[in-house]
């Protein structure tokens, strides 16, 4: 039976919390086994660049690393498709002093200013940089989305008066996809920028460029909009659909809303398929932004990510779906379908049934109890506290509850320790140290927050 989507793709964005190689290795072969047939690769900092040592992240792979990556997925028979940043999304390099200048919003680190001619310098150092790195491939991701200042700069304004903001966008990205086409590669864009654009402009497109249109929530194709998909396609555009398997819930989410998911990979596995698009991509975000604290871990994931291959092989969910992907992934029957989004996901995980036994379940467990340590921290604050009295004025409140809640904060605050330490064991072979120190700096910083108020009431 053939599958339902040709190039069947899951997106890597390494931006963070990347995957030490050898946990990165054994994910790809897992998903080639699952289908999988294309990587979209996000590298920003943990790209060796040779150009400026002072972009690489301290956990950047190494060039021979790259170059196990570039070998197992071609033994694999699984597509890589590099992304490099191009014009937004640069906070990678922007943030170092020596490119500030470059940036096209002064104060500012998330776009790269279009109008100097050392900033095109910049970006066809990294796309050579990539192109050397991944001799054979066929296509190379440009990024090009969510440049919210485009026009907004000193100069680029200027410029954006003289020939409007799409044409602007045009100016900066047209040499960069030129380049990358003469060397016999063939670019993709994400598509966000050019929703508005008319009909004539992006048929100046369509020779060179496939288009991803991306969309997360549970109507993607309303989100974006009928019309400016049929734009798309009848200004000659070969296009991609960019679905999201994790990190598309919100900005700081540890798990992933899975009944939404779901949605979202089959609104696009059907659409995709009923108009023979190149592919699809599930997109696993880590980040919103290389400022940005952690969304979900890759490892918060493992039953999404089965279901997009699922999805994109048959073009459709069928009934029993989800409990086999919580059977293959984390050996568990009868888990809730929304167990993630509930205030005690660890607990739901306890209850359900299965051996127990393997590694990923041990990973996603720990994962829902930072999750639901944090939600519970927000509830006692917000549903409880809060709900329980007047605490300006004492005689309003209600003694016996307002002390129950204080000592439920205290017993969650002192668990926190137990909590981290148990995270650090389960993630320790597939995090960088330095990742798991962040991530549960992030999370302890901000429950403890919501905590504060009731311990300082004793």
């Amino acid at each position: 039976m053939p599958e339902a989507i040709r190039y069947r793709g899951v997106h890597l964005d390494l931006k963070g919390a990347p995957l030490p190689i050898d946990a990165l290795i054994d994910e790809i072969e897992q998903m080639a086994r699952w289908g999988i047939n294309l990587l979209l690769v996000e590298y920003e900092d943990t790209f060796p660049y040779a150009f400026d040592m002072v972009v690489r992240a301290r956990t950047a792979y190494t060039p021979d690393q790259i170059q196990r990556l570039v070998r197992t997925c071609k033994d694999l028979g699984v597509e890589l498709v590099p992304l490099v940043q191009t014009f937004g999304h640069m906070e990678f390099v922007l943030k170092h002093p020596r490119y500030a200048d470059l940036a096209q919003t002064a104060g500012a680190v998330s776009s790269i200013d279009p109008t100097l001619p050392e900033s095109r310098d910049l970006v066809l150092k990294m796309v050579d940089e990539l192109l050397a790195a991944h001799p054979e491939i066929r296509w190379l991701h440009l990024g090009g989305d969510e440049v919210w200042d485009l026009g907004e700069g000193e100069r680029s304004k200027a410029r954006a008066a003289e020939i409007g903001k799409d044409k602007l966008y045009l100016e900066h990205m047209m040499p960069i996809i030129e380049h990358v086409v003469q060397k016999g590669v063939r670019p993709i864009l994400w598509d966000d920028m050019m929703r508005p654009w008319p009909a004539e402009l992006l048929a100046e497109l369509a020779p060179k460029v496939d288009l991803m249109p991306w969309s997360y929530g549970e109507d993607p194709i309303g989100r974006i909009g009928q019309d400016v998909l049929d734009r798309f396609a009848g200004a000659g555009l070969r296009l991609w659909a960019g679905a999201a398997f994790k990190g598309a819930d919100g900005l700081s989410i540890d798990l992933p809303n899975d009944r939404v998911r779901m949605r979202n990979l089959e609104a696009w596995a059907r659409y995709a398929a009923e108009h023979d698009w190149q592919g699809m991509v599930a997109t696993g975000w880590s980040r919103y932004n290389g400022m940005a604290t952690y969304c979900e871990l890759w490892q918060a994931a493992p039953m999404a990510l089965y279901l997009a291959a699922e999805v994109m092989r048959n073009g459709k969910f069928e009934a029993d779906d989800w409990n086999r992907a919580c059977r293959e992934t984390i050996g568990v029957e009868n888990l809730p379908i929304d167990w993630a989004t509930t205030r005690t996901p660890h607990k739901a995980l306890n209850q359900a049934g299965g051996p127990r036994d393997n590694d990923r379940l041990a990973q996603l467990k720990t994962i829902a109890a930072i999750a639901q340590w944090r939600r519970q921290a927000h509830h006692l604050l917000v549903d409880r506290w809060q709900g329980f009295g007047y605490f300006e004025d004492p005689g309003r409140l209600n003694k016996s509850d307002v002390d129950r809640i204080r000592e439920q904060a205290r017993h969650l605050e002192t668990s926190w320790p137990r909590l981290g330490r148990e995270f650090e064991v389960a993630l320790g072979d597939v995090l960088h140290e330095q990742d798991i120190r962040d991530y549960l700096s992030s999370r302890e910083r901000f429950g403890r927050e919501y905590l504060a108020p009731l311990l300082a009431s004793r």
